[in-house]
């Protein structure tokens, strides 16, 4: 910590809660990654064990060696710091892609996260539009729209103009359906890592939305890299993803469920650390190296309310793409055995008198800003 940049340093002091509880293991979510600096066009390496726990305010975070990164510095980057994934080869990268376009494009994927996600997920817009200070006038790209809540959002804060970019038209049927209402809106399909030149040519936009969008990318780095190059200066972007277990109740008790009763090591394509995002230092880090200054990194509260145990077991099962990857690459009798423990769990923990639960689920909201020269 004390041989970081000063803008890192500081972040040791703020109460951020980013509480984290890993097990070793090269599963399809266990995240924390470490950042040093080193001098200009020099590369770090990472120990081969697992480093002490760091602490930020009161929470801690624990990394492992199998998910850390390595800290390249390249010469001329606007920044000192590009935090890079190790061992990420280029069929790595094409088949995690792959597994999430095959998932997102499906239309009853598309459907079941569209109806199982929507009340959780949109608790986050408000900050979004809060963070990137959208106003009436205001031109906003709203990255991984999916089906177009937070681009909705927006309109109806008055934004002048709304650009929904997703690769899926499972998910811009539904945004354009679910924003019908606003002339203000429109949609591109395209990819989050290469904007296409439609919506580059749109810009430049005041604000960068993407609630959720980055858990699901190969390279989440080109993201940054994109929204920093459409950006007016001044204009900010905010990002949601999910906050570290266990304060998000439902992957906490999903990834011990999976660990005790399955296999966390199955085969599927490999991606970037599922919480990397919600790390102080790897979020600012990242935002730092794609040129955005004023980063942060905050906890948005938000509640999952369902009826019923079975309900969330339905919206992993069907409406994600590497939980349900996970999940669906697991032996029978295990995935019955997983199922169970995670239902009981969920449903003793988290019931209400009302007869229903109330599950913790907090996102993790990392903005910036491009500086005005």
């Amino acid at each position: 910590i004390r041989s970081a940049p000063k803008h890192l340093r500081a972040m040791t002091t703020q109460k951020l809660p980013c509480a984290h509880r890993s097990v070793p293991g090269k599963n399809a979510y266990l995240s924390n990654q470490f950042v040093r600096s080193v001098p200009t066009g020099h590369k770090a390496t990472t120990r081969s064990t697992a480093f002490s726990c760091f602490r930020f305010g009161t929470s801690r975070a624990s990394a492992w060696s199998n998910l850390l990164p390595q800290v390249i510095c390249r010469p001329g980057s606007r920044s000192r710091l590009v935090v890079a994934m190790t061992g990420q080869s280029s069929d790595q990268v094409a088949a995690f892609s792959e597994l999430e376009r095959a998932a997102w494009c499906a239309d009853s994927v598309a459907e079941s996260y569209t109806t199982g996600w929507e009340n959780l997920t949109t608790q986050s817009i408000p900050s979004l539009l809060q963070a990137t200070r959208v106003v009436a006038g205001s031109k906003v790209l709203d990255v991984a729209t999916g089906p177009g809540f937070a681009a909705r959002a927006a309109a109806e804060a008055g934004a002048s103009m709304v650009v929904g970019l997703d690769f899926s038209e499972a998910f811009l049927s539904r945004c354009r359906e679910y924003c019908r209402d606003f002339q203000t809106v429109s949609t591109v399909c395209g990819d989050a890592q290469s904007f296409p030149t439609s919506v580059v040519e749109a810009g430049p936009f005041d604000a960068v939305l993407c609630n959720f969008g980055v858990l699901h990318l190969a390279q989440p780095e080109k993201l940054l890299e994109n929204a920093w190059a459409v950006l007016t200066p001044g204009g900010r972007l905010a990002m949601t993803c999910w906050a570290l277990p266990p304060a998000t109740a439902v992957f906490d008790v999903v990834l011990r469920a999976v660990k005790e009763h399955g296999n966390p090591n199955v085969s599927i394509p490999e991606g970037p650390p599922f919480f990397q995002f919600a790390d102080p230092l790897v979020a600012v880090s990242k935002l730092h190296a794609a040129g955005f200054s004023e980063c942060s990194l905050v906890q948005v509260p938000q509640e999952l309310v369902v009826d019923n145990a079975q309900q969330v077991w339905e919206m992993l099962y069907q409406g994600t793409a590497r939980t349900r990857a996970l999940l669906q690459a697991q032996e029978v009798a295990a995935l019955e055995a997983i199922r169970s423990a995670i239902e009981i769990e969920l449903t003793t923990k988290y019931s209400t008198p009302e007869g229903k639960l109330n599950i913790p689920m907090p996102s993790a909201m990392a903005t910036g800003m491009r500086p005005l020269s």
